[in-house]
């Protein structure tokens, strides 16, 4: 997992996470020994009724959350800082806490192409529902090798067609391509975007369940499919569009006026293009040509 698969918006569970009384006391004789956090005898006296974990604790759990169910060990990068660090409710001894991870922001790194900075809102949500900590995680993380690809869109290699097989080990093949079929909630509704942001009819008697945009002149060639399916879209789509243009700024307004919106912008090796969200959240690119 890269830089460009953190999309704004996007919420993770990471983990569950029960709190013994040791691990509250071995953690606070550590490193915040407070009477609170590691003499439960005190403590029952106290205004909590028993040992609670100390602050940092918590805040060491949310890190291990992190590590473990949201950076990759091939992107992330040491952090620069973690902002507004709240602890809403005690820990207390036999707690469960669910981690959850939402995607507040990203930004290429204006010094260093090659990362960017995504900021996170991490929270951790008792047994009851009860908010217990949230903080703004900062993180560097690493561009994927893929963004690389995007700089020769406006000069793309030419594509040669494949030699035939034969039995003798020369190419054939009986597949081709007819289309490309998106998951969504409403088909009909997706396909009207879609076709007035490619500028393409309808096929006939779309519904909720499937329709379809026809991008070619032809019956022939592939076809925009839209399929309606029961689960949301959570994560980044690992296959997207990627539209050029040569009037970039108009058909940025254009986009945005049908009802997408803008995921990030990205400057590299004098290419230029922005990530938008289609209406169910879909990425694909648009790039000045």
């Amino acid at each position: 997992m890269y830089f460009d698969d953190y999309v704004p918006g996007t919420v993770s569970t990471l983990r569950t996470d029960t709190v013994s009384e040791a691990t509250i006391i071995e953690f606070a004789r550590q490193f915040d020994p407070q009477e609170f956090h590691v003499n439960a005898t005190t403590a029952a006296h106290g205004p909590y009724g028993a040992v609670i974990a100390s602050g940092w604790h918590t805040c060491a759990m949310a890190g291990h959350a992190m590590v473990t169910g949201y950076l990759a060990a091939e992107s992330s990068l040491p952090a620069p800082g973690v902002d507004e660090v709240r602890f809403h409710a005690p820990v207390r001894a036999g707690d469960t806490l669910t981690w959850r991870a939402t995607v507040l922001d990203t930004r290429p790194s204006r010094s260093n192409p090659s990362r960017g900075i995504v900021r996170t809102l991490i929270e951790a949500i008792n047994q009851n529902g009860s908010l217990a900590l949230s903080m703004t995680a900062i993180n560097l993380i690493r561009r994927g090798p893929a963004t690389d690809r995007k700089h020769r869109l406006a000069s793309p290699a030419p594509i040669r067609p494949a030699a035939p097989i034969t039995s003798k080990g020369t190419r054939s093949m009986s597949l081709s391509v007819i289309g490309l079929s998106v998951d969504c909630a409403d088909a009909a509704t997706l396909a009207h975007f879609w076709a007035q942001v490619l500028a393409r009819p309808v096929a006939a008697n779309p519904t909720a369940e499937s329709a379809v945009v026809e991008v070619n002149d032809t019956s022939t060639g592939p076809r925009l499919g839209f399929r309606q399916v029961p689960e949301s879209k959570s994560l980044k789509n690992r296959l997207h569009l990627d539209l050029i243009t040569s009037d970039f700024k108009a058909e940025t307004a254009r986009l945005l006026a049908l009802g997408a919106t803008i995921a990030h912008h990205v400057e590299k090796n004098g290419a230029r293009w922005t990530t938008f969200l289609d209406p169910e959240g879909n990425e694909f690119d648009l790039v000045a040509g």
